[in-house]
Protein backbone atom coordinates (compact mmCIF):
# COMPACT_ATOMS: atom_id res chain seq x y z
CA UNK A 1 0.00 0.00 0.00
CA UNK A 2 1.95 2.96 -1.32
CA UNK A 3 0.37 6.31 -0.69
CA UNK A 4 1.72 9.36 -2.40
CA UNK A 5 3.22 11.99 -0.08
CA UNK A 6 0.63 14.58 -1.11
CA UNK A 7 -2.20 12.17 -0.38
CA UNK A 8 -0.71 11.32 3.04
CA UNK A 9 -0.33 15.02 3.89
CA UNK A 10 -3.95 15.68 2.88
CA UNK A 11 -5.20 12.84 5.10
CA UNK A 12 -3.09 13.98 8.06
CA UNK A 13 -4.40 17.57 7.76
CA UNK A 14 -7.95 16.26 7.80
CA UNK A 15 -7.42 14.61 11.21
CA UNK A 16 -8.60 16.56 14.25
CA UNK A 17 -7.42 15.98 17.83
CA UNK A 18 -9.89 14.52 20.31
CA UNK A 19 -11.61 16.87 22.72
CA UNK A 20 -10.21 17.12 26.27
CA UNK A 21 -12.50 15.41 28.80
CA UNK A 22 -14.42 17.89 30.98
CA UNK A 23 -13.05 16.69 34.38
CA UNK A 24 -9.46 17.02 33.11
CA UNK A 25 -10.12 20.47 31.64
CA UNK A 26 -11.61 21.62 34.97
CA UNK A 27 -8.63 20.30 36.96
CA UNK A 28 -6.17 21.98 34.58
CA UNK A 29 -7.99 25.31 34.87
CA UNK A 30 -7.98 25.14 38.69
CA UNK A 31 -4.31 24.24 38.96
CA UNK A 32 -2.03 27.19 39.62
CA UNK A 33 1.68 26.64 39.01
CA UNK A 34 3.79 27.56 42.04
CA UNK A 35 6.35 30.15 41.11
CA UNK A 36 8.76 31.76 43.52
CA UNK A 37 7.86 35.35 44.14
CA UNK A 38 10.29 37.94 42.80
CA UNK A 39 10.85 39.32 46.28
CA UNK A 40 12.47 36.04 47.43
CA UNK A 41 15.18 36.63 44.88
CA UNK A 42 15.42 40.30 45.87
CA UNK A 43 15.83 39.40 49.56
CA UNK A 44 18.54 36.88 48.77
CA UNK A 45 20.46 39.33 46.58
CA UNK A 46 20.19 42.02 49.27
CA UNK A 47 21.60 39.61 51.85
CA UNK A 48 24.55 38.77 49.60
CA UNK A 49 25.21 42.48 48.95
CA UNK A 50 25.19 43.22 52.69
CA UNK A 51 27.67 40.38 53.30
CA UNK A 52 30.02 41.69 50.60
CA UNK A 53 29.84 45.21 51.98
CA UNK A 54 30.37 44.02 55.55
CA UNK A 55 33.12 41.49 54.74
CA UNK A 56 34.90 42.46 51.51
CA UNK A 57 36.70 39.59 49.76
CA UNK A 58 40.14 41.27 49.72
CA UNK A 59 40.37 43.95 52.40
CA UNK A 60 43.94 44.91 51.42
CA UNK A 61 42.75 45.95 47.97
CA UNK A 62 39.83 47.99 49.29
CA UNK A 63 41.87 50.33 51.48
CA UNK A 64 43.38 53.24 49.56
CA UNK A 65 46.41 55.27 50.66
CA UNK A 66 45.83 58.72 52.07
CA UNK A 67 45.74 61.48 49.41
CA UNK A 68 49.04 63.22 48.86
CA UNK A 69 51.11 60.28 50.10
CA UNK A 70 52.70 57.95 47.60
CA UNK A 71 53.22 54.37 48.65
CA UNK A 72 56.80 53.30 49.14
CA UNK A 73 58.05 51.10 46.33
CA UNK A 74 60.27 48.28 47.51
CA UNK A 75 61.90 45.60 45.44
CA UNK A 76 60.97 42.18 46.69
CA UNK A 77 63.88 39.80 46.92
CA UNK A 78 63.28 36.07 46.91
CA UNK A 79 63.38 34.47 50.34
CA UNK A 80 66.04 31.98 49.16
CA UNK A 81 68.60 32.40 46.42
CA UNK A 82 67.81 30.32 43.35
CA UNK A 83 71.03 28.31 43.77
CA UNK A 84 69.66 26.80 47.00
CA UNK A 85 66.48 25.43 45.39
CA UNK A 86 66.49 21.67 44.87
CA UNK A 87 64.30 19.15 43.08
CA UNK A 88 63.74 16.01 45.16
CA UNK A 89 62.83 12.65 43.65
CA UNK A 90 61.81 9.50 45.56
CA UNK A 91 64.60 6.92 45.77
CA UNK A 92 63.25 4.45 48.35
CA UNK A 93 59.77 3.60 49.63
CA UNK A 94 58.65 1.13 52.27
CA UNK A 95 55.19 0.39 53.65
CA UNK A 96 54.95 -1.18 57.10
CA UNK A 97 51.80 -2.90 58.33
CA UNK A 98 51.22 -1.69 61.88
CA UNK A 99 47.84 -3.06 62.92
CA UNK A 100 44.90 -5.16 61.63
CA UNK A 101 41.35 -5.06 63.01
CA UNK A 102 38.25 -7.06 62.13
CA UNK A 103 35.42 -4.74 61.13
CA UNK A 104 32.57 -7.11 60.29
CA UNK A 105 31.20 -9.79 58.00
CA UNK A 106 29.17 -9.19 54.84
CA UNK A 107 26.84 -11.99 53.85
CA UNK A 108 25.67 -10.84 50.43
CA UNK A 109 26.04 -14.41 49.17
CA UNK A 110 25.32 -17.03 51.89
CA UNK A 111 27.88 -19.41 50.39
CA UNK A 112 30.66 -16.78 50.21
CA UNK A 113 30.73 -14.49 53.26
CA UNK A 114 33.28 -11.66 53.20
CA UNK A 115 35.27 -10.52 56.25
CA UNK A 116 36.12 -6.80 56.26
CA UNK A 117 39.52 -6.00 57.78
CA UNK A 118 40.82 -2.53 58.66
CA UNK A 119 44.58 -2.23 58.12
CA UNK A 120 46.86 0.55 59.38
CA UNK A 121 50.07 1.29 57.46
CA UNK A 122 53.07 3.62 57.80
CA UNK A 123 54.55 4.67 54.46
CA UNK A 124 58.17 5.80 54.60
CA UNK A 125 59.56 7.57 51.52
CA UNK A 126 63.14 8.80 51.13
CA UNK A 127 63.88 11.57 48.61
CA UNK A 128 67.23 12.64 47.14
CA UNK A 129 67.91 16.13 45.83
CA UNK A 130 69.15 16.84 42.34
CA UNK A 131 72.54 17.79 43.80
CA UNK A 132 73.06 14.07 44.65
CA UNK A 133 73.86 14.79 48.30
CA UNK A 134 70.84 16.20 50.14
CA UNK A 135 68.07 13.84 51.20
CA UNK A 136 64.94 13.97 53.30
CA UNK A 137 62.48 11.41 54.60
CA UNK A 138 58.69 11.64 54.81
CA UNK A 139 56.47 9.35 56.87
CA UNK A 140 52.72 9.17 56.44
CA UNK A 141 50.10 6.91 57.99
CA UNK A 142 47.12 5.52 56.12
CA UNK A 143 44.20 3.19 56.71
CA UNK A 144 42.56 0.71 54.31
CA UNK A 145 39.48 -1.49 54.44
CA UNK A 146 40.30 -4.85 52.84
CA UNK A 147 37.66 -7.47 51.92
CA UNK A 148 38.77 -11.05 52.60
CA UNK A 149 36.80 -14.07 51.33
CA UNK A 150 36.04 -16.49 54.18
CA UNK A 151 36.22 -20.26 53.87
CA UNK A 152 32.92 -22.07 54.38
CA UNK A 153 32.56 -25.82 54.88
Amino acid sequence: MNIEDDELERRLQALQPAAVPEPLAARLQQAQPKRPHWWYLTAAMTGVAVLFLRFPPHPEEVTAPAPGLSPAVTAQTPAEPLEDLRVFLPIEQTSTLVKVEKVGVLETDPERPIQLMRTFWVDDVTYRGDDGVSTFQRQESRMEIVPVAMQTY
